[in-house]
């Protein structure tokens, strides 16, 4: 889930100290550790809310995954659409090798600006179309990344369990390469707007000074809930969904 450009607008005003943790290994695609072929197809719903003395309701959210093959390559395909009322305000659509969760593209557009990423094995080319037109740029990656923004995928692949924690390499379009910090903090119930609710580890994730919260369902490791570093904002699965996960109850 990529929640950048919408993300600086609308929810991260503030920041929660990183969680301490021991030092552990970044792990990169390759790395047996991240279990890619966890990851599954569908489609999810989700509500976005803002917290105003009560959650109101400002726009929703629909993801989409597929499998498909390109050039003999098993591939993901992600789209993710934002509206904000019924104003389509941000589309994403990204390609992840399917066998390690290595990116090989991206395309987001909002309704300012746009970017895209090309990788290889050793660089990413990116450009960027603003007011002033389009500028390319060649940036080296020395040793193999996720893609910053794909979260939910990367924590679906994870042996997610209390306690766990884990560092991820990442390059983000805005940021350029990083490390993001994994720690599970508790497995609870996560309520959903329509009733009903989901068992989930919520999952706490670092990325640079930012410290938000994901719920991820422990049955289908598709993301269930996600809440801004300030508690401000958060994305809620909508009870319709179409995912691997099993009907909530």
């Amino acid at each position: 889930m990529r929640m950048h450009s919408l993300a600086v607008a609308l929810l991260l005003a503030c920041a929660c100290a990183p969680s301490a943790g021991a030092q552990t290994a970044v792990l990169r695609p390759g790395d047996a550790v991240v279990r890619a072929e966890t990851v599954g197809g569908g489609v999810q719903e989700f509500d976005l809310v803002e917290e105003d003395g009560s959650w109101e309701p400002v726009g929703r959210m629909v993801i989409r995954t597929r499998m498909v093959p390109v050039d003999g390559t098993p591939v993901i395909v992600r789209t993710e659409a934002i509206w904000m009322d019924d104003q389509l305000v941000q589309v994403d659509s990204f390609t992840l090798d399917r066998r390690t969760l290595a990116p090989l593209a991206l395309l987001s557009s909002s309704i300012e600006t746009g970017v895209q990423l090309d990788f290889s094995p050793r660089h990413v080319r990116k450009v960027d179309n603003g007011d002033w037109g389009a500028d390319t740029c060649d940036v080296a990656l020395p040793e193999p990344v996720f893609l910053g923004g794909t979260t939910d995928l990367l924590l679906g692949s994870l042996p997610l369990a209390t306690g766990y924690t884990a560092k991820l390499a990442v390059f983000d379009a805005q940021d350029g390469i990083d490390t993001i910090s994994v720690e599970v903090e508790a497995m609870e119930d996560v309520a959903l707007p329509e009733g009903g609710g989901v068992s989930a580890w919520r999952v706490a994730v670092t990325e640079g000074w930012l410290v938000s919260t994901y719920w991820m369902d422990r049955e289908s490791r598709t993301l269930v809930q996600f809440e801004s570093a300030d508690g401000s904002f958060r994305i809620v699965r909508s009870r319709g969904s179409r995912s691997r996960a099993r009907p909530t109850r």
